[in-house]
Formats: structure tokens, C-alpha cells, sequence
């Protein structure tokens, strides 16, 4: 359910928070006016254009492996947004992302409905729409204050791998961890956790916690 509510949170995350850097992206990219409006539109674009399909083609092959799917890439296109060097990288990008989105979105809902008997159902899927309008509405907030204080690429760069030692991910006697999608969520960071001594050890959101 975490899970769930966190890329539901993100998927929309990302379209609004992006808007308000675009300005900084431009400046740093050389970005003319319609390349700006195509970062924003494409990521619209593909997810608007695949969620029937994905969601019909999780009904076959399954919502749960559709989702993980779309989950790793989601997550690897919002990190890898964070080291583009061209506005043409970072349109390619967005359009993939947005697919990842799709596929995170388009069997959301059924697997919380899968999950849970009738009486909790309607509490469940009405926490996961919440969690998808505080998406929307928080991203514009967060995003701006991200852009200003560390620049655009942060906005992005709000991925992390937390592989956690336990039997089912980090075997005994294993010299590294197993990665698992669940672990690997972009999550908005904290202020507090780029001013702390761990996250200037990692200033990118790579953390490795035991």
C-alpha cells in the first residue's frame, strides 16, 4: 500500500514540480521556448497515450508485474533525467518517463481493490487519489523551493536505492545487495537530509543503509 501511494504520489509529482523549473532548465540548456513546452507536453503526451493499452495488458499478464515494471522505469528515468546534457536527451526522457508512468498507474487501483475486502476498499483507493492530488498540488511548491536552492537537476536527482539486510534481499554471506523495485522509490528529499554529514557523503540520494 506504501508502495502504491508513493508512485501515485510521484507520477504527478513529476509533471507539476518540472514546470516550475523549466525556466532554470532553459537557462542551463540553452532551451528555446518550444523545447520547454515539449519537455512538459511529452511526458502528458505518453502517458495520456498508453494507459488504456497498459491497463488491458496488465488484465493479461498481470497487474502486479506490470506495475514493478513500470516502477523500475519510472525510477531510472527520473534519476537519469537529473544527468542529461541536452534538451533533446532530456525531451527523449520525459517521454519515456512518462510511460513509466503509465504502466505505474494503469493497475494501481486494481491491485488496491485486490487487496482488500469490501468494507476497507472504498478507504483504500480514496487514500490513494488523496495521495495523487497531494502530488499535484505539492509539486509546485517543492519543486520551486528544490530549483532555488539546488538547481533543476535535484528535482530530479530524488532517487534513491535503499537495499535493507534482511535474508529476502541481502542473502548471508552476500558481498552486495540484491536490488529490489520496492526499494528503489523517488522520493522528494528533505532539506535537512542534504545539510546532514550523511547526505553530503552522498549528494546525489544514493544511500546504502543497514
Amino acid at each position: 500500500m506504501v508502495t502504491v501511494c508513493i508512485a501515485l504520489f510521484m507520477a504527478p509529482f513529476m509533471l507539476t514540480s518540472v514546470g516550475v523549473a523549466l525556466p532554470s532548465l532553459g537557462r542551463d540548456l540553452g532551451a528555446t521556448a518550444m523545447q520547454l513546452g515539449l519537455v512538459e507536453q511529452l511526458y502528458v503526451l505518453s502517458l495520456a497515450m498508453s494507459m488504456l493499452s497498459f491497463g488491458r495488458f496488465g488484465d493479461i499478464v498481470g497487474q502486479r508485474r506490470l506495475f514493478l515494471v513500470g516502477l523500475c522505469v519510472f525510477t531510472l528515468l527520473t534519476f537519469s533525467l537529473g544527468f542529461a546534457d541536452s534538451v533533446r536527451m532530456v525531451m527523449i526522457f520525459r517521454f519515456v518517463q512518462g510511460i513509466g508512468a503509465s504502466l505505474v498507474l494503469s493497475g494501481s487501483m486494481a491491485l488496491v481493490a485486490a487487496a482488500y475486502p469490501p468494507e476497507l476498499r472504498a478507504r483504500k483507493i480514496g487514500l490513494d487519489s488523496a495521495c495523487t492530488y497531494a502530488g499535484l498540488s505539492t509539486g509546485p511548491v517543492i519543486g520551486g523551493y528544490v530549483t532555488l536552492h539546488f538547481g533543476w537537476r535535484h528535482v530530479f536527482l530524488s532517487c534513491r536505492w535503499r537495499p535493507r539486510r534482511s535474508p529476502a534481499v541481502w542473502p548471508k554471506g552476500s558481498t552486495s545487495p540484491r536490488w529490489r523495485p520496492a526499494g528503489c522509490l523517488p522520493v522528494p528529499w528533505d532539506c535537512s537530509w542534504r545539510r546532514s554529514p550523511r547526505g553530503r557523503a552522498y549528494p546525489y540520494g544514493w544511500s546504502l543503509s543497514s
